[in-house]
């Protein structure tokens, strides 16, 4: 699938974009796949917005916007049926090894997302492992009953507030859910899939600025539930959100917000 990229692009400050000829539209009218075209689109859009040339520097040829990515943990405990997502690095919840938190100084644009399980030995006496559906053998779990409830997570909700202002409300789960073709078996095969078939597009376009309080949460119901009871022993299970995007370096100051 392709599509047309329009230029809407703007900025508060027409001005500092004077010699920024790329935000006329002159780029955004070539056809590219829609994944890479809502990627070129944003970061157009966000090198308009803080005045920065085509190539994403400064007036002093500073790279200020980079490719980068943002991945938060939030542990499934009990029969807890809201829970929360530490945003940035100043949050004092300790930080997994493999966690990708935003530094406060920054600002963050999302294009495509996942929510993903995880099940992490508390003794690092193994690797993480990763599901993009409640799999047992392939988070090490005793029995496909106990993964059942932890499927409740792709029958919930995500949340995105920033200073109490809700900017995306009660988003459902279900889009991120993919059981692969070929599933892990216990005895040597894995999990199998295109990596875009367990990402979804950011819709709308979303900024995250690390000065402002940044809430994101994941609903879900928990009736019948208990993760405590079904995590493998010396482990913990937790839900993943995992985000691509652009980074603006130095330019987080607003929070969370449609653009």
């Amino acid at each position: 699938m392709s599509r047309t990229l329009l230029n809407n692009g703007t900025s508060a400050s027409a001005s500092a974009m004077n010699n920024n000829t790329f935000c006329s539209g002159n780029l955004y009218g070539a056809m590219y796949p829609e994944r890479e075209g809502r990627k070129r689109y944003l970061f157009e859009k966000f090198a308009c917005m803080y005045g920065l040339s085509a190539s994403g520097c400064d007036n002093k040829n500073n790279s200020l916007l980079q490719e980068s990515k943002l991945r938060l943990y939030a542990e499934l405990t009990g029969n807890t049926g809201t829970v929360s997502f530490s945003v940035t690095n100043n949050n004092p919840n300790t930080a997994i090894h493999t966690e990708k938190r935003l530094p406060v100084q920054n600002a963050f644009i999302p294009y495509q997302w996942g929510l993903f399980l995880a099940s992490i030995p508390g003794d690092a006496s193994a690797l993480e492992k990763t599901a993009t559906y409640p799999s047992y053998n392939q988070l090490g779990l005793a029995s496909a009953q106990d993964a059942e409830q932890l499927a409740t997570i792709y029958r919930g909700s995500i949340t995105l507030k920033v200073n109490n202002n809700v900017v995306i409300n009660n988003l459902g789960t279900e889009r991120f859910l993919h059981v692969p073709t070929t599933q892990n078996d216990g005895n040597g095969i894995v999990d199998s899939f295109n990596y875009e078939d367990v990402v979804d597009i950011v819709m709308p376009d979303i900024k995250i600025d690390g000065h402002s309080t940044n809430e994101l949460t994941l609903s879900f119901n928990t009736q019948g539930v208990d993760f405590t009871a079904i995590t493998p022993d010396k482990s913990k299970l937790y839900a993943v959100i995992y985000m691509e995007g652009w980074e603006a370096i130095g330019l987080g100051s607003t929070g969370f917000a449609n653009i």
